[in-house]
């Protein structure tokens, strides 16, 4: 079994995306992403109503939350339809 960094144990920092395509994913899966200035946005779908300001390298613990709030499967955060990853770090 692999044991987490220390530094990251919750794996926030290793699941980090941009924020550009964390944005993209949403509207994709048809949350209304509106951009209220300063890097916070509204998000909104059905019922759901939510705001949050997002660095330009949004983790992982803040990924996991908009998947579930939205109800979006989190590995369509990571790879698109046609299994592709959508981000590779340097």
């Amino acid at each position: 079994m692999k044991l987490p960094p220390k530094d990251d144990p919750h794996g926030n920092q290793e699941g980090s995306l941009p924020r550009l395509l964390v944005l993209q994913v949403l509207k994709a899966f048809d949350v209304q992403v509106d951009d209220l200035g300063n890097h916070l946005y509204l998000f909104s779908a059905s019922d759901e109503v939510e705001s949050q300001k997002l660095p330009e390298m949004v983790g992982g613990l803040m990924i996991r939350r908009l998947a579930t709030k939205f109800a979006i499967r989190i590995v369509d955060f990571y790879w698109d339809e046609t299994g592709q990853r959508r981000y590779k770090p340097h």
